[in-house]
């Protein structure tokens, strides 16, 4: 059942999302960047975001050409309440479970 929920949450965004950044692409030139955020750190995580998004994004004719997975979480850590993690995809990128669907972190 989660999953058919994130599977509809993510292609609702790309539904949404793509054809406002393909046009954007297609008339000025752009570099099209989409930024999703993983706020669910009870049921989600990188991995599962990313084989949901990654089949969703290469089966469409407009993906933007970066996307990046904001993951915010809620802490009492060293930094205050708040910490981030940025995942950025790659569509040309393999899918694979045991390296995170290789995700790049960046901090």
């Amino acid at each position: 059942m989660q999953r058919l929920l994130r599977t509809d949450r993510i292609r609702r965004a790309c539904d949404k999302k793509f054809p406002k950044l393909a046009v954007w692409k297609r008339m000025h030139g752009a570099r099209t960047i989409l930024v999703l955020e993983d706020n669910d750190v009870q049921l989600n995580n990188q991995v599962v975001v990313t084989e949901t998004y990654l089949p969703l994004s290469r089966a469409r004719p407009d993906p933007p050409d970066e996307t990046y997975l904001l993951a915010t979480a809620w802490t009492l850590g060293r930094r205050g309440p708040f910490s981030s993690t940025i995942y950025r995809y790659s569509t040309s990128w393999r899918t694979n479970t045991s390296h995170g669907g290789k995700l790049m972190a960046m901090r």
